[in-house]
């Protein structure tokens, strides 16, 4: 009984991975009645509301802001994800990406390594970020930029497998990376300068 079990685990582990993530993460936000109070915490703070202002100004419905004070990627994903006029539906992107970049993270690990362990405690550690957890519930760009840095993590550990495409996807996940969050300038810099000099035979 216990073999058929864990053999349904081992077969079934990104679901299973999926289940505990979203049963964490409902067991602490539920816990704490946040999701009553969504539409007071999703602004509250200053910076998410002036991610809201960008989005604003990129539908042209306000001139009072600076557009360079913030960069146009995350508002640009407040105003699709706003469309539905619902807080909610920000709020459910994000814990999508949540979701989703633990789930990366366990794959990363698990087809990069073959212990097994070694990928459970990695999602264990992340689920255990209870900040990056609870910033699912504001318009912050933390999710997003974490859900990207996931994806390139994935991108760097199975460039055997993409080939050709490896130097222009991370080009391109560095990109976004970049226009969410310009601290990450000096990486795509870093790359570039590394592309130049790899192909003009330098190296």
């Amino acid at each position: 009984m216990n073999n058929k079990f864990v053999g349904i685990i081992r077969k079934y582990d990104y679901l299973c991975v999926a289940f505990c993530l979203i049963a964490i993460y409902f067991l602490i936000v539920l816990s704490f009645g946040y999701l009553s109070n969504l539409h007071k915490i999703l602004f509250w703070s200053l910076d998410a509301q002036s991610y809201r202002d960008a989005g604003e100004w990129l539908l042209g419905k306000t001139s009072e802001i600076n557009p360079i004070t913030r960069p146009f990627f995350y508002p640009l994903l407040l105003v699709i994800t706003q469309a539905s006029k619902h807080d909610y539906m920000i709020w459910f992107f994000q814990v999508c990406l949540w979701l989703f970049s633990g789930v990366l993270i366990y794959w990363s690990i698990k087809t990069t390594t073959p212990k097994i362990f070694l990928a459970v405690a990695g999602v264990i550690i992340y689920a255990s970020n209870l900040t990056l957890l609870l910033l699912t519930l504001n318009a912050l760009t933390e999710v997003v930029t974490v859900f990207l840095i996931t994806i390139w993590i994935a991108i760097v550990t199975h460039k055997e497998y993409l080939r050709e495409y490896y130097w222009p996807l991370l080009l391109f996940v560095v990109g976004i990376l970049t226009v969410t969050r310009p601290v990450f300038i000096l990486l795509l810099f870093v790359i570039l300068i590394y592309l130049t000099i790899f192909l003009s035979g330098i190296l």
